[in-house]
C-alpha cells in the first residue's frame, strides 16, 4: 500500500468511527430517530464527513482543519455547506494548501 493509499485508508477509518460514534445512542439505541451530529451539520452529513475526508487528504491535513475550510469555503462563497461538500464529492471543488479552493484541473 502507497504512503497515500495508506493515508486514504486512515482518513475514511476514522470518519468510520466518528459516524458510528455519532450515531449511538446514550439509551443504548442505535440513535437514529436522533443522531448527535456535530456542528449541526444535518441530514447531509455523510457526504459532509466524506468530502471532509477528501479535504483533509487533498490538505495533508487533520479532519478538524478539513472541516473548518469547508466550512469557511461555504461562508464565504454563500453556498450551504452541503453543496459544498457535493462539489468535492463530485470533484469540481479541490482545496490546496496554499489556501486556494477552485475547480478541479483534470476537468
Amino acid at each position: 500500500m502507497s504512503e497515500e493509499q495508506l493515508a486514504d485508508a486512515l482518513v475514511f477509518a476514522r470518519i468510520a468511527l466518528t459516524v458510528t460514534v455519532d450515531t449511538v445512542g446514550s439509551d443504548g439505541t442505535d440513535g437514529r430517530s436522533t443522531p448527535a451530529v456535530p456542528g449541526g451539520l444535518g441530514q447531509d452529513r455523510a457526504e459532509v464527513y466524506q468530502a471532509t475526508g477528501m479535504v483533509a487528504v487533498q490538505l495533508n491535513a487533520d479532519l478538524d482543519e478539513a472541516l473548518s475550510r469547508l466550512r469557511a469555503h461555504a461562508f464565504s462563497t454563500g453556498v450551504s455547506l452541503a453543496e459544498i461538500a457535493q462539489q468535492v464529492l463530485d470533484r469540481v471543488l479541490r482545496f490546496t494548501p496554499d489556501g486556494a479552493a477552485g475547480s478541479d484541473p483534470d476537468e
